[in-house]
Formats: structure tokens, C-alpha cells, sequence
């Protein structure tokens, strides 16, 4: 006889999860509904004055508006990126293209898509890779987007004249890994908002902090630990917040 599954023997259990399922569901289409056309209205009002004539290079704010029309693209991106990663991860559509990988390479290629955003935020980035770091064992593109993830997080967490930092170092044992660090010198996180960090549409309550859809860290969440890696978040009172994340090393590297 066949043996009832959870949701025939907890019906009403299982359409409270639905119920809070379908809401969590509305919520985030609401949630980037909103931040999207708050991005889409930058970008097509910089394009609208362009073309009405108003604003020409000669301009003195016409750099001002470029480069605020270029962090909304590039935060549009990251954003929609997200969205589909989390899902394709969740539904097992989203393979991994695993191969050696430098990690300053791949934080470069991060750099170059975040950099725009923390010049126009006045915040200073700074990457401390170690020239001899091994390979890593990765899909270099899903790693690139973990980064960029982190450091608009943080990008966005610092105020004016803040510091954004990056480092890394090989963790030895069984299975040697890379620890990467990505530091902000922003509001602390509540020790209580640390343990839900990573949870869909989840946002920390940091002053200053622009919402978005929380689906950034989760996203980051599910790919290092598809790769067998750990990621979890410090902080400290008035001394801004930490995450970190582990990846594993190239077999040959680590054989070495």
C-alpha cells in the first residue's frame, strides 16, 4: 500500500506553505517591479534630455548623468542576472562549466562591471589577490557574478569615501580551498539579520542600503555551495562587515 506523502497527510500544513509561497511570489514581483522601473526611469530619462537637446557633452553635469545612466544599466543587469540564476539553480537548469580559473582574473572581470557604480557612489575598491594563489576549480562565469553580487552589496552598504576590499588566501587540509574576503567599511549588520542573509527576498536593515529584490546573496548562496564551497557574513559594530566565501582548489593545484 502506498504510503501518504506530507502533503496528504498535512493538508493544512501544506497550503499554509502555499499560501506563503504565493505571497513571497507577489511580493518579489512587486519588490522588482519597483526597483527596475526606478533603474529603467534613470536610464530613459538621461537618453530623454540627450535627445531633447538639453544635455550635451558641453554640459558640465552631462558626465554626472552619463555615469548615472550607466550604474543603472549595470545595476539592471546584475539584478535580472540574479532573478534567472536563482530560479534556473533551483529548477537543476543551471550546470556548471567547471575548469581551472585565476581568482585576480576573474575579480578583474568583476571589477570592470562594479567599478563604474563605486566611482559614482565614492567608494574606493581595492583587491589584495595573492600573484601565487592556485587555480581555482570553478565555472568562471557563475564565480564573476558572485563577486560582482558581493561587491555591489557592499558597494551599496558604504557611504561616501568608504572602502571596499577584497582578499583572499588558500586554506589548507583534506581538501585544499581558497578563502576569499569581501570587507565594507558600512553600517554593522544585526547579529539576528545575520542568520537570514542569504534567504530569498530577504534585505538587512543597513541605513543607507538601497532594497532590491534580496535575491543577490541568495543567488550567491546557491552557486559557491554548488561548487562545494562555504559562504557566511561577519560584523562588527562600527567596524562595517565581512563575507566570506570558500572555493575549491584545481585538482592538480592541490595535488601539487
Amino acid at each position: 500500500m502506498e504510503r501518504p506523502n506530507e502533503i496528504t497527510k498535512h493538508p493544512e500544513a501544506a497550503n499554509t506553505r502555499l499560501v506563503e509561497l504565493e505571497r513571497a511570489r507577489q511580493e518579489l514581483t512587486s519588490l522588482m517591479a519597483h526597483d527596475m522601473l526606478n533603474l529603467i526611469h534613470g536610464i530613459v530619462g538621461f537618453f530623454d534630455l540627450v535627445d531633447q537637446g538639453m544635455l550635451t557633452p558641453q554640459v558640465p553635469e552631462f558626465s554626472e548623468f552619463m555615469g548615472m545612466a550607466s550604474q543603472h544599466s549595470r545595476e539592471l543587469m546584475l539584478m535580472l542576472n540574479s532573478v534567472l540564476d536563482v530560479y534556473k539553480l533551483e529548477d537543476g537548469r543551471l550546470a556548471l562549466n567547471r575548469r581551472p580559473a585565476n581568482l585576480a582574473e576573474l575579480s578583474a572581470h568583476s571589477a570592470e562591471q562594479v567599478r563604474p557604480i563605486a566611482t559614482q557612489n565614492s567608494v574606493h575598491l581595492t583587491f589584495d589577490i595573492p600573484p601565487d594563489l592556485p587555480p581555482l576549480d570553478v565555472d568562471e562565469e557563475m564565480i564573476v557574478r558572485v563577486l560582482s553580487n558581493l561587491l555591489l552589496s557592499a558597494i551599496k552598504a558604504t557611504p561616501a569615501g568608504g572602502r571596499v576590499r577584497v582578499t583572499a588566501t588558500t586554506q589548507p587540509g583534506p581538501l585544499a580551498v581558497v578563502r576569499v574576503s569581501i570587507s565594507d567599511t558600512g553600517e554593522s549588520i544585526a547579529p539576528e539579520e545575520l542568520e537570514r542573509i542569504f534567504d530569498r527576498f530577504y534585505q538587512p536593515a543597513r541605513r543607507g542600503h538601497k532594497r532590491g529584490t534580496g535575491l543577490g546573496l541568495t543567488f550567491c548562496k546557491q552557486a559557491v555551495e554548488l561548487h562545494g564551497g562555504r559562504i557566511w557574513a561577519e560584523s562588527e559594530p562600527g567596524r562595517g562587515s565581512t563575507f566570506y566565501f570558500t572555493l575549491p582548489v584545481a585538482a592538480e593545484a592541490a595535488s601539487a
